[in-house]
């Protein structure tokens, strides 16, 4: 079609009704997009500040750090012996995000609907004792502890989908 015709169109005025409706309606559905992914940009940026980095330490040794998720690199392997009251496996997020409610959560690998126990992140590190340990490991010889992230903001938490991220994997030798 000619320049002319395309510029006609634009300003509006053009003589075909049905060219000029299919334009207008054809302009409302880019409208309709732009808005649509704006929204899905925003909600993408929600779900990566919801992801955070982990460091994982046993009795004060750093044996992860800025761990991301990933099951196979994410695994600590601690020996049965160093599980006494005074030992301490502490998981401390990196740049965790005060908007969020952060929850760790213990569940036992190859078991299905295995929620142990779970702690809720509250500023300091979630510190799991030797003694809280050895009554998780019972029967077990791995765990796999999640986090959850869900907005403090009600109207927020009821629109985000809620998964949970593997933080690591701890193993008994």
């Amino acid at each position: 079609m000619s320049r002319c015709f395309w510029q006609r169109l634009y300003v509006g005025q053009c003589p075909d009704k049905v060219v000029m409706q299919l334009a207008n309606s054809t302009a409302h559905h880019n409208g309709m997009n732009k808005y649509f992914l704006i929204l899905l940009f925003t909600l993408g940026t929600f779900m990566a500040q919801a992801q955070t980095g982990w460091t994982v330490s046993y009795q004060k040794k750093a044996l992860l750090k800025n761990a991301a998720e990933d099951k196979t690199k994410n695994v600590v392997n601690i020996k049965t012996s160093t599980l006494k009251s005074t030992a301490l496996l502490q998981l401390q997020p990196v740049d965790a995000d005060t908007a969020y409610t952060i929850t760790v959560e213990a569940e036992a690998v190859n078991e299905e609907f295995t929620g142990l126990k779970s702690w809720e992140y509250k500023g300091k590190a979630v510190s799991i004792s030797g003694a809280e340990l050895k009554t998780l490991f019972t029967g077990r010889k791995t765990l796999a502890f999640y986090y959850t992230a869900i907005p403090k903001d009600p109207n927020l938490a009821a629109v985000v989908r809620v998964r949970k991220v593997h933080i690591c994997t701890v193993s008994l030798k």
